[in-house]
């Protein structure tokens, strides 16, 4: 018979070696995301070369001036579709952005990270 392997309890201060009280760890869960693909809202190899492009022509973070590592929607893609127009990765939609300015611009006003609010004014500090 092969020796088991010896595991400290994973329950804080219980210290048991192979313990039989607690079980094993449970395995964390993570809610699926139900959002559809990238690709089905309009982020697919069509936008990475219009994204890849619009950076070589805008390498520069438009709110701080460090290097561009996002190209974003203003206003938002969402917004830009819904109201009809007929490229919305059109030049005069874009921004140049770095990750920390495209993130905060998202949380604040496109209604970031599921909260699901989004404004139509232009991001600003």
């Amino acid at each position: 018979m092969a020796n088991k392997i010896a595991r400290v309890c994973w329950v804080p201060l219980c210290g048991r070696i192979n313990c039989t009280i607690h079980g094993p760890r449970p395995v964390s869960v993570r809610p699926r995301d139900t959002r559809p693909t990238a690709a089905s809202r309009g982020y697919g190899a069509r936008w990475q070369r219009i994204r890849a492009a619009f950076l070589a022509a805008h390498p520069y973070c438009e709110d701080c001036g460090a290097p561009a590592t996002d190209v974003d929607h203003v206003p938002s893609r969402r917004i830009l579709v819904a109201r009809g127009v007929p490229d919305p990765d059109a030049d005069e939609y874009l921004h140049s952005r770095c990750h920390a300015h495209h993130s905060k611009k998202t949380a604040t006003d496109d209604g970031g990270w599921g909260r699901g609010v989004e404004k139509s004014t232009p991001f600003s500090y």
